[in-house]
């Protein structure tokens, strides 16, 4: 038996309720791809918080892929991702409640995205790998721009679709949603105060993807799956780094 079956109860912040919120209609459908959220007004009065508030959960969303802000008399706040299905959301949920670790996240994709990019480079079109070239250069460009993510997630999504394999597909869709979950549970509000250390990890994952699209480009399989391996011990020291710190700030 547990000798602490207790645990302690941690108190979420409003922010994270309400991207938790907005996560859940577009992961069950209610928002779809380009679709707008209501103004920031309205989701003030909705929500019932600030606007210091409601824009933290916003930025939250933004560097984790799952919204855009665009800029104009028809801008706003606009869903870019695809939903997971509710197969991988299921096993999300369950791993949840099992309480994984970022070492058990990192041997998985260690185990997994080496051979999925050895496969990629092997069955990749040309018209792919100018998607993928596209993808990490506006990587690049959003960090430089406004320090959000976006398009670094959409670079794993295309992996496992350039596969050509369903059931890689799912698995590295798996995979991301744990990452963007470990992460967005350290607080993003700690991690951006650290900001040379954010920027670090932000620059370091856009440098690794670049190499790796590299060698997907000139058919080196091998080469890519190597480079990938380093890259992920690589990222998951940063990980490790950004835990350290959240946790000295609590």
């Amino acid at each position: 038996m547990n000798s602490q079956p207790y645990q302690p109860i941690k108190i979420e912040k409003p922010s994270d309720i309400i991207v938790k919120e907005i996560r859940k209609l577009i992961e069950n459908g209610e928002l779809n791809v380009g679709d707008k959220l209501p103004p920031e007004d309205e989701l003030v009065r909705r929500f019932q918080v600030s606007k210091v508030t409601l824009r933290e959960a916003l930025q939250t969303l933004v560097v984790y892929g799952q919204i855009e802000k665009r800029r104009g008399a028809k801008g706003g706040s606009v869903v870019i991702n695809t939903n997971p299905s509710s197969g991988i959301e299921l096993m999300f949920e369950n791993l949840k409640l099992n309480h994984y670790s970022l070492q058990e996240l990192h041997e998985a994709r260690k185990i997994i995205e080496p051979i999925l990019v050895e496969i990629v480079a092997q069955r990749i079109t040309d018209k792919e790998i100018q998607e993928l070239k596209k993808t990490v250069e506006e990587h690049e460009n959003q960090i430089d721009r406004d320090k959000s993510t976006g398009a670094g997630w959409h670079f794993y999504a295309l992996l496992g679709k350039y596969s050509k394999n369903k059931i890689l597909e799912k698995i590295e869709d798996l995979l991301l949603r744990i990452l963007i979950d470990v992460e967005n549970s350290f607080n993003l509000d700690v991690l951006q105060t650290q900001s040379k250390e954010h920027q670090k990890y932000n620059l370091a994952a856009a440098e690794g993807q670049k190499k790796i699209v590299e060698l997907i480009a000139t058919k080196q399989p091998e080469k890519a799956k190597q480079q990938m391996l380093v890259f992920r011990d690589q990222m998951h020291k940063l990980l490790l780094k950004h835990e350290k710190l959240v946790k000295a700030k609590r």
